[in-house]
């Protein structure tokens, strides 16, 4: 609005927005029924454009706050995940991406509005008319974990990383590569909700730091393939390349891991700033320097490397999910669940 002095906003913006506003139509609703319970009119609302489409332009006032050329447009973008997805190169079904921050979520390609799933969410694609489904099961304070580790060490492994030029992180990459898939049994549980405590079982006299820290992927990584399989099921398709984006991206193990749990090629962006990439998609679409989303992603979404599975590591992280994974809340919940009330 400071921008261009328009009332207008992206209708991709209104993921999670139900009220007044249809996800099948990307509008306001057009009955005045659906605004009672909001206590709001139709007129109060933004004027919605679609991701790519021009919202205005830099008006004097705000080329001479800014510094934008005055009558430069201003074009639509996404909400994050949607953006995420873009950038990341998800635009058919071929692929599927993991993001990797605070909350770790899995999204893919979606053809429909579907609000009865019971596995994945249809958010708002960044691509008009189109939807990006999200798995339920993602994981909360994800990548937090792989830095509560990293803290834990305390000062003495800062210090030592800065006298070797590296970073923490790498150093304990160095030591977990040399741990085999499993980490000899150590078992690591993330937390999803409150009182799912985290938790590491199956410690004996082999499983050292390096261990740890490599079980903690793998725990990343096995809790949001069983997601991304749930959300596969149900969807009756399922992809055939994972993108991971985010800083631990930069993980060559992690990277592997990735690809050995899933069974399939894994690649990295040489940008990870995913967002970032989709919403300068959209607004190249939109000044009209590409004609298309997908002559855009193939021009700007560049791949860095890729990571083929090893399938013997598959078969075995496959048996963990079965026998382990898909079983082990059953016992741990209702004991988490008593800590939780006693300590919360």
């Amino acid at each position: 609005v400071r921008l261009t002095g328009n009332f207008c906003d992206t209708a991709a913006n209104y993921e999670g927005v139900y009220g007044p506003f249809n996800k099948e139509t990307w509008k306001w609703s057009e009955d005045p029924k659906d605004y009672e319970p909001y206590n709001i009119k139709r007129e109060n609302l933004f004027d919605l454009v679609m991701p790519g489409e021009e919202l205005g332009r830099v008006t004097k006032e705000a080329a001479v706050e800014t510094g934008f050329p005055e009558d430069c447009p201003v074009i639509a973008t996404a909400n994050d995940k949607a953006a995420e997805g873009l950038g990341a190169g998800i635009i058919d079904d071929s692929s599927c991406l993991i993001s990797l921050g605070t909350y770790i979520g899995g999204m893919v390609n979606g053809h429909e509005f579907n609000d009865n799933a019971q596995c994945y969410w249809s958010n708002l694609s960044a691509v008009p008319e189109r939807y990006l489904y999200e798995g339920m099961t993602g994981i909360r304070r994800g990548m937090w974990s792989v830095s509560w580790f990293k803290e834990i060490l305390g000062e003495p492994w800062e210090e030592l990383a800065k006298e070797k030029g590296t970073c923490v992180e790498q150093m304990l990459e160095d030591e977990a590569v040399n741990v085999p898939a499993g980490s000899d049994g150590l078992i690591t549980v993330p937390n999803n909700i409150p009182y799912r405590k985290a938790l590491m079982i199956g410690f004996d006299g082999r499983h050292k730091r390096a261990h740890m820290y490599r079980s903690i992927l793998e725990a990343i990584a096995m809790t949001m393939h069983m997601s991304m399989e749930d959300m596969f099921e149900e969807m009756g398709y399922k992809p055939e390349r994972l993108i991971i984006s985010g800083g631990g991206s930069k993980s060559k193990l992690f990277m592997q891991i990735f690809a050995d749990v899933f069974g399939m090629k894994a690649v990295r962006n040489e940008v990870t700033d995913a967002a970032g990439v989709g919403a300068a998609i959209c607004a190249a679409v939109g000044a009209g320097a590409y004609a298309s989303y997908e002559e855009a992603v193939d021009k700007m979404v560049r791949i860095e490397d890729e990571f083929r599975p090893d399938l013997k590591n598959t078969e075995l992280y496959a048996r963990v999910e079965k026998n382990v994974y898909r079983t082990i809340k059953n016992y741990s919940d209702p004991v988490n669940q008593e800590i939780y009330h006693i300590f919360s």
